[in-house]
């Protein structure tokens, strides 16, 4: 139970049974989904790519994101924050509201000769 503070006394060290405090593992609840990429064969501009990401995440776990994870080279992260759309149905005997899920836009800039989007030739 989470209440009981039973310590068990294994080989002079303090455990808490599994029982009793289960080991946890931690799964980030984060997503990026692209909505955009801009400037990708521009001679003056860098790429750009526009994400749609969780409200939690900040510049540096959306860096750390796709550099880790697609190696990607990240050199600026923008970010701005959108609430969720309200909306009214309105029926004939009453009206009902509901709210969108907020959500917050990162506009990524990367390397200036980085090879970011590269489509598979389909002939």
């Amino acid at each position: 139970r989470p209440g009981d503070a039973r310590l068990i006394e294994e080989e002079g060290r303090k455990e808490r049974p599994h029982s009793i405090m289960p080991k946890q593992v931690f799964f980030p609840n984060m997503y990026m989904s692209l909505i955009s990429m801009k400037f990708l064969k521009h001679k003056v501009h860098p790429p750009q790519a526009v994400f749609r990401v969780a409200p939690s995440m900040n510049k540096f776990e959306i860096r750390d994101y796709l550099t880790k994870i697609y190696d990607l080279p990240v050199t600026k992260v923008m970010t701005a924050n959108f609430m969720g759309q309200r909306k009214r149905i309105y029926g004939k005997r009453a009206m009902f509201t509901y709210k969108r899920p907020a959500f917050k836009r990162a506009t990524v800039t990367f390397a200036k000769n980085a090879v970011v989007y590269s489509p598979a030739r389909t002939t």
